[in-house]
């Protein structure tokens, strides 16, 4: 290829990235805002289209989970109803079946929680999650804002919690 055909090849390849648009990336252990997309009961079994992945508020079904850990994936329809009350959820997504020792320390992560002052109890959701953001294989998410991890850190995940526990925009148990 002579120099001209390699500089017309090198336009083409920077004009096109500069028209595609760059994928969000993921800064792990950093707290991130997320727009806000509301508050509305949907009938339970309608299925949301969230902006937000994974999503920090938006439309929801009316019951709320109980808080706990799951061992299947519970709807973000379903947790977010808890954002709403100030719970926290921690998401993750193994690519497949989790290792054991994970799955212990999500599981020990329910019992290391402080109960919420005004309701008496540890006011969090672990579920799995398929489609976390790319890396991720944890993501603790309140009200508007989300902190994305590439391995567990209960450290962080519980400094998380404690700046977010009973702030959803619903004072509710």
């Amino acid at each position: 290829m002579n120099l001209r055909a390699r500089n017309f090849v090198a336009a083409v390849a920077l004009a096109s990235a500069a028209c595609t648009p760059n994928p969000a990336t993921v800064q792990f252990g950093v707290e991130t805002s997320v727009a806000d997309e509301g508050r509305t009961h949907v009938p339970e079994g309608t299925t949301v289209q969230y902006e937000a992945n994974p999503p920090a508020s938006g439309p929801h079904w009316p019951t709320p989970a109980a808080p706990g850990f799951y061992d299947n994936a519970l709807p973000p329809e379903r947790w977010v109803h808890n954002l709403e009350h100030g719970y926290m959820v921690v998401l993750f997504d193994c690519g497949g079946a989790c290792d054991s020792v994970l799955t212990a320390q999500l599981q020990a992560l329910v019992q290391q929680a402080p109960s919420s002052e005004k309701y008496g109890y540890a006011k969090i959701v672990i579920t799995p999650y398929s489609g976390l953001p790319s890396g991720a294989q944890i993501c603790a998410v309140a009200w508007d804002v989300q902190m994305c991890l590439e391995r567990f850190d209960s450290v962080a995940i519980l400094d998380f919690y404690g700046r977010h526990l009973d702030q959803g925009p619903e004072d509710a148990p």
